[in-house]
């Protein structure tokens, strides 16, 4: 009896560790075909949405460099006018109403 007991708690064992293994196969292919593939989805755009985000704040600020530097060079120009009183600098920025 006792080679018996031996052989059903063997067999058992076996079956326990089948099953085990049965459901990590399970959980595992789970994970791989369903969660994982739609995590991978979600951090994907999240990702296009920051690269969006980025882009926006970097053309507002191209945007706002573009008009600065217009804004300094029209300041340049006065002050290059208010040293040596240049003609160009009048016939530029006062046209003749006249014509």
């Amino acid at each position: 009896m006792h080679s018996h007991a031996r052989y059903v708690f063997i067999h058992s064992l076996a079956f326990v560790i089948l099953g085990l293994v049965l459901v990590f196969l399970l959980l595992w292919g789970i994970d791989s075909r369903i969660i994982y593939p739609t995590f991978q989805h979600l951090e994907n755009l999240r990702a296009v949405e920051d690269a969006d985000r980025v882009q926006s704040a970097i053309q507002s600020e191209v945007e706002s460099l573009g008009s600065l530097a217009n804004d300094w060079a029209n300041w340049d120009d006065t002050y290059i006018f208010a040293q040596d009183f240049n003609q160009s600098y009048l016939d530029s920025n006062y046209p003749d109403p006249l014509l």
